[in-house]
Protein backbone atom coordinates (compact mmCIF):
# COMPACT_ATOMS: atom_id res chain seq x y z
CA UNK A 1 0.00 0.00 0.00
CA UNK A 2 1.39 3.27 -1.28
CA UNK A 3 2.09 5.55 2.31
CA UNK A 4 -0.52 8.41 0.42
CA UNK A 5 -3.24 5.72 1.59
CA UNK A 6 -1.96 5.44 5.42
CA UNK A 7 -5.14 7.28 6.45
CA UNK A 8 -6.91 3.86 5.76
CA UNK A 9 -4.62 1.44 7.69
CA UNK A 10 -3.61 3.78 10.02
CA UNK A 11 -5.58 7.19 10.77
CA UNK A 12 -5.14 7.80 14.28
CA UNK A 13 -1.09 7.57 13.10
CA UNK A 14 -1.67 10.12 10.52
CA UNK A 15 -3.29 12.47 12.66
CA UNK A 16 -1.05 12.19 15.44
CA UNK A 17 1.82 12.45 13.08
CA UNK A 18 0.19 16.08 11.32
CA UNK A 19 -0.24 17.04 14.70
CA UNK A 20 3.05 16.55 15.61
CA UNK A 21 4.32 18.35 12.71
CA UNK A 22 2.35 21.67 13.95
CA UNK A 23 2.33 21.23 17.94
CA UNK A 24 5.74 19.43 18.37
CA UNK A 25 5.40 20.25 22.26
CA UNK A 26 1.91 17.98 22.82
CA UNK A 27 3.02 14.86 23.68
CA UNK A 28 1.72 12.35 20.89
CA UNK A 29 0.22 9.82 23.37
CA UNK A 30 -1.93 12.63 24.92
CA UNK A 31 -2.92 13.61 20.87
CA UNK A 32 -3.59 9.73 20.46
CA UNK A 33 -5.77 9.66 23.77
CA UNK A 34 -8.02 12.71 22.42
CA UNK A 35 -8.21 11.27 19.05
CA UNK A 36 -9.43 7.57 20.91
CA UNK A 37 -12.05 9.98 23.00
CA UNK A 38 -13.19 12.31 20.39
CA UNK A 39 -13.67 10.13 17.51
CA UNK A 40 -13.81 6.25 18.78
CA UNK A 41 -14.95 5.02 15.47
CA UNK A 42 -12.71 4.33 13.01
CA UNK A 43 -14.87 5.78 9.84
CA UNK A 44 -14.80 8.88 11.40
CA UNK A 45 -10.88 9.01 12.02
CA UNK A 46 -10.37 8.02 8.56
CA UNK A 47 -12.44 11.02 7.63
CA UNK A 48 -9.95 13.28 9.33
CA UNK A 49 -7.00 11.52 8.36
CA UNK A 50 -7.97 11.57 4.49
CA UNK A 51 -8.67 15.01 4.69
CA UNK A 52 -5.61 16.13 6.74
CA UNK A 53 -3.26 13.68 4.27
CA UNK A 54 -5.01 15.88 1.45
CA UNK A 55 -4.25 19.01 2.94
CA UNK A 56 -1.83 19.17 6.19
CA UNK A 57 -2.37 22.77 6.26
CA UNK A 58 -6.03 22.30 7.62
CA UNK A 59 -5.31 21.95 11.15
CA UNK A 60 -4.08 25.95 10.78
CA UNK A 61 -5.27 27.80 8.02
CA UNK A 62 -8.52 28.62 9.95
CA UNK A 63 -10.44 27.81 6.76
CA UNK A 64 -14.09 26.91 7.21
CA UNK A 65 -13.23 23.55 5.28
CA UNK A 66 -12.76 20.00 5.96
CA UNK A 67 -14.68 17.53 7.71
CA UNK A 68 -16.61 18.48 10.77
CA UNK A 69 -13.99 16.38 12.86
CA UNK A 70 -11.30 19.17 12.07
CA UNK A 71 -13.08 21.38 14.60
CA UNK A 72 -13.62 18.88 17.35
CA UNK A 73 -10.39 17.68 17.22
CA UNK A 74 -8.69 21.54 17.46
CA UNK A 75 -11.15 22.71 20.17
CA UNK A 76 -9.72 19.71 22.17
CA UNK A 77 -5.83 20.30 21.06
CA UNK A 78 -6.61 23.99 22.47
CA UNK A 79 -8.04 22.69 25.72
CA UNK A 80 -4.95 20.35 25.84
CA UNK A 81 -2.38 23.37 25.45
CA UNK A 82 -2.24 23.96 21.51
CA UNK A 83 -1.28 27.14 20.57
CA UNK A 84 -0.62 27.15 16.48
Amino acid sequence: MRSKDRWLTGPKGVIVDTVAEVEPALDSMVVESLIGVAFPHRPRQRDLARALTEDPDLLVSGRPVGPRALEKLTRALREHGATV
